[in-house]
């Protein structure tokens, strides 16, 4: 799973930020990995967001448990994650759609993923609004960290035509090779104290000819 220019994921025999790089592919390969396990992705193509999202955390554990690889076994997906949120404690607790955590030897590392349809002409507005994008700008998801994810679930046309609309409205870059193809970055400032955030758009394809 890990191509030999990417670090090993093995918390001890790297520094922290090659762990972190190793971390954020991973997350990717695992969610990638979870989406060709889903027997038709064409069959969603007018299901709501949660029950894509429940299928595919699901698929993305049944990948994690059929691999051999011992790095593997410290990852676990979660479905609408809790965030702890300065004076949003109990039901009032934010709820991030899609979480992979990793318990490592460097502590519970976290990438988390906020998903939307894109369905319709105003579907970018809203991935991009304050429901979608906007929940990592203004803190509400990754307040301490420097990386988090956008889910596009494509419904109506395949990846590219989404992406180039998304890089019509912010700054976009190519992800690094390695990552899947219909993954791209953007970079984003925060108000202080919150770090620079990357965020890894990724549009997965839920129409005619996703398999």
């Amino acid at each position: 799973m890990i191509p030999g220019n990417v670090p090993s994921g093995d918390p001890a025999e790297e520094t922290t930020s090659e762990f972190q790089e190793a971390f954020i592919f991973n997350a990717h390969q695992i969610l990638i990995e979870g989406y060709r396990r889903l027997e038709d992705p064409a069959s969603y193509h007018g299901s709501e967001e949660d029950e894509i999202t429940e299928n595919l955390v699901d698929a993305m554990m049944e990948h994690i448990g059929s691999r051999p690889d011992s790095w593997i076994k410290m990852y676990q997906v979660r479905e609408q994650a809790p965030v702890r949120t300065p004076g949003r404690t109990g039901k009032r607790c934010p709820k991030v759609d899609l979480e992979l955590v990793a318990f490592s030897g460097v502590g519970i590392v976290r990438f988390s993923w906020e998903a939307k349809r894109l369905v319709r002409n105003n579907s970018v507005g809203i991935y991009l609004g304050t429901e979608g994008l906007g929940c990592f700008l203004s803190g509400q998801y990754a307040r301490d960290c420097s990386f988090g994810g956008m889910l596009g679930y494509a419904q109506t046309s395949r990846e590219a035509p989404w992406i180039t609309i998304i890089g019509g409205r912010i700054p976009i870059e190519p992800a690094p090779r390695a990552f899947p193809s219909s993954t791209c970055i953007s970079r984003h400032d925060r108000l202080s104290p919150l770090p620079r955030i990357t965020i890894y758009h990724t549009i997965l394809q839920f129409v005619t000819g996703a398999a």
